[in-house]
């Protein structure tokens, strides 16, 4: 298995070790597509991985840069959703007692999202950034990295 390779497992593992998995995949593809010129609104594995073989082939990037590249964007990825959900709490509090000290009651619409419900959402994606450390050691040991360096330098 070379590095692309790898990495394209990684991904699809962490989507179907986590729930909502298929979802999640989703928009983390989008996101790391979009960082790489993938064109259109249709987020998708095979597509990434088309991206990421093109521009190997291509010799725009060089394999290890790219895909340690989007290695860190999917773990600052994975970081920036907690610390948005962070926010969100702080904002939604903010917004609920500005409701109430201004209009005395509290529309729905900022009840909707309580302190609870962001909170699990934040041990979810305490999970998920949990699940990607330890898919991410098993394809990315010191080993693997090894065996696709004796690999390029033998090319």
């Amino acid at each position: 298995m070379n590095r692309n390779e790898a990495f394209i497992a990684s991904l699809k593992e962490w989507s179907n070790s986590i729930s909502n998995g298929e979802q999640e995949l989703k928009g983390l593809t989008f996101h790391l597509g979009y960082s790489i010129g993938v064109k259109g609104l249709e987020a998708s594995i095979d597509k990434l991985e088309e991206r990421i073989n093109y521009l190997v082939s291509n010799g725009i990037i060089k394999k290890k840069f790219l895909i340690d590249g989007l290695i860190r964007e999917v773990d600052n990825y994975l970081n920036r959703k907690i610390y948005f959900l962070g926010e969100s709490i702080v904002n939604n509090e903010y917004l609920q007692e500005s409701y109430l000290n201004d209009f005395d009651i509290v529309p729905e619409h900022a009840q909707r999202k309580s302190k609870e419900d962001i909170k699990i959402s934040i041990i979810e994606s305490e999970q998920q950034i949990d699940q990607w450390n330890r898919i991410k050691s098993t394809y990315f040991t010191r080993l693997n990295e090894r065996e696709w360096q004796d690999e390029n330098i033998r090319k």
